[in-house]
């Protein structure tokens, strides 16, 4: 303990005698640490803590092969009658739960808002673990009858800005779409449902008043997702195989010919499906990236601390003649370092505090496609410095610490006593010639090497995310978004009598070009995918999947969405007229290949309460592909329904606006309240603003490796700086000596950067052969770019070289400006 104590007071007095040598250490440390920090606190919300309902290892998802290519990754359904059958024959689960969420107007006299509605088994609360915080949670009787009890429970956040907070609250009524539901209970404060963003649950019976009256009877109407909770005891691979049964059980109540039953049956630990496997994927890279920029700040604190080991040799050297051990000066060394980066871990929890708020701040912002997961978990888990991070934090503090205290340690047990208090100079003999440096690679020039090395692999990463993110922003569209605005208009139940007024009003407004009506606009998603035959196939069968869309006139021409072939819709094509469509160029090259798709018909098979729903159509028109999904998928075949013939409520307005569309949006909201006050007007936004949110994934990780990259090779560059810096200033008397002998200056500059570009080549060698070989793993993040894209790496390479060249510049010149006489005398 006295030893550590004499430790701990010799590294205060070091810190106190050469306050600026620290002072750097420290802030390399601190932005060095607090950078993993940041990056891990994101991981261990969104990867790595437990959710938190009770007993979460023992929670799953149930999932079926989709019978949709469109349908996205891990969004797995259940028809209702599917669920029914699982939920009574399977052994493995102690309970099982069906959930959907859909986005219903609340109304009231509070006015009109849009929530977030979770449609529930009675089993859900059970399955999770959750109780009502207030009241209870639903009861078996409540989940038998379609439509019988029209109870909800409410979000404590709901709770507290509806109703003010008071338990009164139970037993009042709520209003979702018009319909009344008696409050029976509210949730505890945080639990915002499976989507982190739910502040009404509702019982599954209650589907049919809200949605489509034979939704609970079809068992070809996937629509749930299904959780369970496995039996105590039993393992996932245990449940795997007990699920064999479960399958062949509703292969014998439901025929193959219906697409639930042909699926693949599998679980899936609850927590895996919470964050999209892409998603997984880019916080894996980012905490790879900022790993290898705290190996380079291990680097240059290491070489900073090898300057202080061969300014102290002769100090070192002496305490050795006097009998001190090894031992104890490694421990000393060890001591100041840990100490240090102790230090620095402490200040690196204010820049993570900082690294937190501004990855918040710049996160993506597609809500509607790859990222809806992404961007709502950040809502259900709070990312916060918690004390799982606070332990991360000081263990690669204290890690670094004692990486850094090893270098310096190896260099002090390789130190001769004699040798050291004989010379004067602090390096190898400088030769004058032009692969001397080769020569001369010790350990400091090494960790140089290395630092350059990965700069290079962080460099490269993130110029094939700019490449990317260049690719993506190219793609054709099929559609303009300029001047265009978009607004939704959530009313299920309202019909022509509601629609056709909006477009009549806002068309009428000044600064209005167009005006169209969509169930979807582009790149926010397919609102809803079908099954199509063409005349003359059997129905019997199921049909190809192709995009659905019920638009009005005015549609194609807000978006300037070309007309290849035909027509578009036009104000004749409503109630009473034949019923036709418009497919997309890509249908028209699929199903009509060779042929005039014109005036074919067609049977969408689609489930809607409207008269003629269900009929053939014939087609009028092709279009352009049109970008509706991901930018990275490939476009797929879509249909088009004339919304004045509904099939299906068409809920966005796209409006063509002669000047900046964002002015008309106060004018537009008053048109609609006038008509009707019970819609509230979920999102105004511009296309142009959507056109960049779709793109935000590859900007944000282009972003933060960007600035990762930066850092890295500013400090490679530091390096290169520091190492030739100390090389010339331990070698100004053999510097001084070769000037006397004739030397000239220009042999002296040719002397030095030679030994800088040496480094720099090694380092650009090893960078490459590094990226080439680890960034295979980045590939599922570009799009059409190869990681081994021979423009970036050299791009890349180049761009080091330069700065690395540009760091040679200061030591070399003031090499050049050495007095042989002030350089004789130097010691």
């Amino acid at each position: 303990m006295r030893r550590l104590w004499m430790d701990l007071h010799f590294a205060g007095r070091m810190f106190a005698r050469y306050p600026g040598f620290y002072a750097i250490a420290l802030i390399t440390l601190a932005f060095g640490i607090g950078a993993n920090t940041t990056i891990f606190s994101v991981v261990n919300a969104l990867l790595i803590k437990p959710l938190p309902f009770y007993e979460p290892e023992r929670l799953v998802q149930v999932s079926q092969a989709s019978p949709s290519p469109k349908q996205p990754e891990g969004m797995v359904y259940w028809s209702f009658p599917h669920f029914t059958a699982l939920r009574e024959a399977s052994p493995c689960f102690e309970n099982v739960a069906a959930f959907v969420e859909q986005p219903f107007n609340l109304t009231g006299a509070d006015g009109a808002e849009r929530v977030r509605v979770e449609l529930v088994s009675q089993s859900y609360f059970p399955v999770l673990g959750v109780q009502a915080a207030v009241g209870r949670t639903f009861l078996p009787e409540e989940d038998q009858t379609p439509g019988s009890h029209p109870v909800a429970m409410i979000s404590h956040a709901l709770w507290q800005r509806r109703f003010g907070g008071v338990p009164e609250a139970i037993h009042k009524t709520l209003e979702l779409e018009q319909k009344a539901f008696t409050i029976v209970g509210i949730l505890p404060a945080g639990f915002k449902g499976q989507y982190g963003t739910v502040d009404v649950w509702i019982p599954t019976q209650m589907a049919p008043v809200l949605r489509y009256p034979k939704i609970l009877a079809n068992p070809n109407n996937s629509w749930l997702q299904v959780i369970a909770r496995l039996k105590p005891g039993l393992s996932l691979s245990q449940a795997q195989s007990a699920l064999v049964s479960t399958k062949n059980h509703l292969d014998q109540v439901f025929p193959a010919s219906e697409p639930d039953s042909t699926a693949t049956m599998g679980i899936i630990p609850l927590h895996q499906t919470k964050v999209d496997p892409q998603l997984k994927l880019s916080l894996l890279i980012l905490m790879a990236a900022v790993g290898c920029v705290l190996l380079i700040v291990c680097a240059n604190t290491a070489n900073l601390f090898l300057v202080r080991v061969v300014e102290r040799q002769k100090e070192i050297a002496l305490r050795l003649m006097l009998g001190a051990s090894r031992l104890q000066l490694v421990r000393q060394f060890l001591t100041e370092s840990i100490i240090l980066s102790l230090i620095g871990g402490s200040l690196a929890l204010v820049v993570a505090t900082w690294g937190i708020d501004l990855l918040l701040a710049f996160k993506p912002t597609d809500e509607e496609q790859f990222w809806t997961v992404y961007a709502r978990i950040f809502d259900l888990f709070s990312i916060r410095l918690e004390p799982t991070v606070l332990l991360f934090n000081f263990a690669i503090s204290a890690v670094t610490g004692g990486l850094v205290g090893l270098v310096a340690a190896f260099r002090i047990s390789i130190t001769n006593p004699l040798q050291s208090l004989k010379s004067s100079d602090y390096s190898f003999r400088f030769q004058l010639t032009h692969f001397a440096s080769v020569s001369r690679v010790n350990l400091r020039t090494m960790l140089v090497i290395g630092e350059i090395a990965i700069s290079v692999v962080l460099l490269v990463g993130t110029g094939l995310m700019i490449r990317s993110l260049l690719q993506l922003q190219a793609v054709k569209l099929g559609f303009s978004p300029n001047q265009v605005l978009i607004v939704q208009l959530p009313s299920r139940n309202a019909g022509l009598e509601f629609y056709e007024p909006v477009v009549t009003k806002v068309s009428s407004l000044p600064g209005v070009e167009a005006v169209g009506l969509g169930s979807s606009a582009p790149l926010m998603g397919y609102s809803s995918l079908t099954q199509m035959t063409l005349e003359g196939q059997s129905d019997s069968g199921q049909g190809a999947i192709i995009g659905f869309h019920s638009v009005s006139p005015g549609y194609f021409q807000s978006l300037q969405i070309p007309v290849v072939t035909g027509r578009a819709f036009t104000t004749q094509d409503r109630i009473g007229a034949p019923r036709v469509a418009i497919i997309n160029r890509t249908a028209a090259e699929r199903y009509f290949p060779g042929t005039d798709p014109l005036h074919k018909r067609i049977h969408p098979m689609i489930e809607a309460e409207y008269p003629g729903a269900g009929e053939m159509v014939e087609i009028v028109g092709v279009v352009e592909d049109v970008r509706y999904g991901r930018l990275e998928e490939k476009i797929g075949p879509d249909v088009y329904l004339s919304a004045w013939q509904p099939t299906d409520p068409a809920q966005t307005l796209v409006i063509k606006a002669s000047g900046d569309p964002r002015l008309l949006a106060t004018a537009i909201r008053n048109e609609i309240k006038q008509l009707n006050p019970n819609v509230p007007l979920a999102n105004f936004q511009t296309l142009e603003e959507r056109t960049a949110e779709v793109t935000s994934r590859t900007r944000f990780i282009a972003l933060v490796l960007g600035v990762f990259a930066a850092v890295a090779a500013f400090l490679a560059a530091l390096g290169v700086y520091g190492v030739l810096t100390f090389s010339i200033s331990a070698r100004t008397r053999e510097i001084g000596t070769y000037l006397a002998l004739g030397a000239q200056p220009r042999d002296i500059l040719q002397m030095v950067a030679t030994e800088g570009a040496v480094l720099i080549g090694l380092g650009l060698v090893l960078g490459v052969f590094g990226a080439l070989g680890s960034l295979h793993i980045l590939q599922s993040q570009l799009f059409e770019i190869s990681t081994t894209d021979p423009v970036t790496v050299m791009g890349v390479t180049g761009l080091l070289a330069i700065t690395g060249l540009l760091a040679c510049l200061i030591p070399a010149y003031r090499a050049t400006q050495i007095d042989p006489m002030m350089a004789l005398r130097h010691e």
